[in-house]
This record gives C-alpha cells, structure tokens and sequence, in this order.
C-alpha cells in the first residue's frame, strides 16, 4: 500500500487531522497543512514523484521521531509512516511541526 502512495492521496486532506499511533498508543493528533512534489528527486525508474508532507500539531505535544500509523477516516491506517520533527516554516509559528517523506 505504501509504495503506491502519491501526492494525489493526500491533496484533498490538507487542514484534516491525521492521528499518530504508535504501539497501539495515540501519539499526537496532527494536522496536514502542506504536500510537495519534488519531481527533480525522481529517478529514471521511480514509481512515482517523490513528495513530502508536512504536519503541525495543535498543542504543544513534543512527539519523538519514529516509525508511526499514519491514521486518517478516509485513507485508514498506513503503518510504518517515519516522522520526524522539523523546524517550523515561519519562525514565528511555535507549534510543533512534523514532516514524513516519501521517496
């Protein structure tokens, strides 16, 4: 299910919140707020466009970098999802923002 995975997936569910599970434990509930395409990243044989996704959290909630179930009503549960914790785009935005890359 994962390598079929494209941008096109998630378009739809920006400001959606995405829930992080990870042992059967809810992590942090997230928010989709941006998808990229980096199609120069792609090579010859690739499967599809490699993109990213980029979360925020509503609270403060700090979460780990890890490998989480990606959790959503509609696209249901994708295992294995690596998330780590980046800096925010704009400095001024003190929540914590969240990225999973898909190559």
């Amino acid at each position: 299910m994962l390598a079929t995975l494209t941008s096109a997936h998630f378009g739809p569910h920006i400001n959606h919140l995405f829930q992080l599970t990870f042992k059967a434990t809810t992590a942090a509930n997230l928010r989709l707020i941006s998808v990229e395409e980096f199609p120069q990243a792609a090579h010859n044989n690739s499967l599809r466009t490699p993109f990213s996704l980029l979360f925020c959290a509503d609270d403060n909630m700090a979460i780990a970098d890890n490998c989480f179930t990606l959790k959503h009503p509609t696209l249901g549960d994708l295992p294995d999802i690596y998330v780590n914790r980046i800096l925010p785009p704009d400095p001024r935005d003190t929540r914590p923002h969240y990225q999973a890359v898909f190559n």
